[in-house]
């Protein structure tokens, strides 16, 4: 039964400041960053652990990743695309949601960026496809060796054939702390709600820490993540538990700092059930 209702339940679900010395300022402003492209391409490995009701099920195999690239135009201005999917299996039960979003943004890489940003996904598991879109403004403060960086969006959401259109709105806020320029730590809160009149759509909370290594004077950083998520609706519970590892290749910058304040710096919300 448990396992009914979490199949059910992922099929409407959605797809990290310290106190320390500075590490330095934002990087010495490379003359070849302006006007130029950057980003990375990543991709995980995990599992995630659901709890229905306070009851643990089986654990579930996920893994996913992700190509993000940015360009810088006149000037401050910069424009970035990503592609993104997950899965989670176990046996015959699967979700799974591929997507992109553009991001359009002013960026000062000694104070801060704002611009506005957009997605579109599907999701699709036992043969039926969740599509969404969502769009709505995105800011990042740049303190030293802390980035703080807040996101709002609203969307819509349809169901197969179904002839209606459900609203979708979420809040996020996350934290990145540089101890060093290639090692950063990142800590994401997250709040997603959706409106619909045929299903109990679940209010979705999200929390997660994150860890970043880049090896010095090579394009490789490896991360591992462990993120909550609370699904809640009048009828249910579902707490889930995902704990990941995985690697990621960067083109254009040097050092994960100055990635964050010149390069692909922008990401989207991705809840630990990829479906919606």
């Amino acid at each position: 039964m448990n396992r009914h209702l979490l199949v059910a339940s992922m099929m409407i679900l959605s797809s990290s400041a310290f106190a320390a010395d500075p590490v330095s300022m934002a990087p010495a402003e490379p003359a070849a960053v302006r006007n130029a492209c950057s980003g990375h391409v990543e991709a995980y490995l995990g599992g995630v652990l659901p709890v229905v009701d306070g009851d643990s099920d089986d654990s579930m195999l996920a893994y996913g990743g992700s190509a993000r690239a940015n360009c810088t135009f006149h000037q401050n201005w910069n424009v970035q695309g990503d592609l993104f999917g997950d899965r989670v299996e176990d046996g015959d039960d699967s979700v799974s949601m591929y997507g992109a979003a553009g991001h359009l943004f002013w960026r000062d890489p000694s104070s801060f960026a704002v611009g506005i940003f957009a997605t579109v996904s599907r999701a699709s598991q036992l043969g039926t496809d969740f599509d969404q879109y969502t769009f709505g403004p995105e800011f990042q403060a740049y303190l030293g060796n802390v980035t703080l960086y807040g996101q709002a969006e609203y969307g819509q959401l349809t169901i197969g054939d179904l002839p209606l259109d459900f609203d979708v709105w979420s809040v996020r806020g996350v934290v990145r702390y540089f101890a060093k320029e290639n090692l950063r730590f990142d800590a994401e809160l997250a709040y997603r709600d959706r409106e619909g009149t045929l299903f109990p759509f679940p209010n979705t909370f999200t929390a997660a820490l994150q860890a970043n290594y880049r090896f010095d004077d090579t394009p490789y950083t490896i991360f591992g993540r462990y993120q909550y998520d609370q699904a809640e609706t009048e009828f249910y519970e579902i707490d889930t538990h995902k704990l990941s590892a995985g690697l990621r290749v960067s083109f254009g910058a040097k050092t994960l700092l100055e990635e964050d304040r010149y390069g692909a710096t922008m990401d989207t919300l991705r809840t630990n059930s990829p479906a919606f």
